[in-house]
């Protein structure tokens, strides 16, 4: 009994609660978009608002453009490259907003 609770210590030491903490809350992130963008009927944007979108976020000092398998990935938020193609989806750092109301910030 004494070893198996050593051994589940040794593990909970080895987990790094903040990145787990950071992964869950990106989960949670895209779980809502998906939810939301299914209520909205899975609209996407047309062709010029993703191209802004992608411009906006490829300059960002958090977007990193190999994350989630080259589709790119927000450091900050955990966004994704799929997520800039939904029009319901907004920045959640303020970058750019849902289709009909895009301003982006200088």
């Amino acid at each position: 009994m004494g070893l198996s609770v050593l051994a589940l210590f040794l593990y909970l030491n080895m987990i790094d609660f903040d990145l787990y903490k950071k992964n869950v809350e990106q989960m949670r992130s895209a779980i809502f978009a998906i939810g939301k963008h299914a209520h909205t009927g899975f609209k996407n944007v047309c062709s010029e608002t993703y191209n802004t979108r992608k411009m906006i976020c490829g300059s960002c000092e958090f977007w990193n453009a190999d994350g989630w398998g080259g589709l790119g990935k927000c450091e900050k938020c955990g966004c994704s490259g799929v997520k800039l193609k939904f029009s319901s989806s907004a920045c959640p750092i303020g970058h750019w907003g849902e289709e009909g109301i895009d301003t982006p910030l200088t």
